[in-house]
């Protein structure tokens, strides 16, 4: 196996691993928003949990047929 077969395995590994370790991490850490972002005043669409802040288009509140499930 050549230097550049070497290199090009390692950094292929080195990628899945992140991959990997992205996927593992905490589903609450994916759906949040970094420091800056709320220092920016960016909001959450979707809490991952509730309709809370949602509403029926030209509408005050959210229609009955509207629900969360398993997340």
């Amino acid at each position: 196996m050549n230097h550049s077969t070497r290199l090009i395995l390692i950094l292929a590994s080195s990628i899945l691993t992140v991959n990997f370790l992205s996927v593992c991490m905490a589903d609450d850490t994916l759906n949040g928003l970094s420091a800056a972002e709320k220092r920016g005043g960016w909001e959450l669409l979707f809490d991952g949990k509730t309709t809370d802040g949602w509403r029926n288009y030209r509408q005050t509140q959210m229609g009955n047929g509207w629900t969360v499930n398993d997340g």
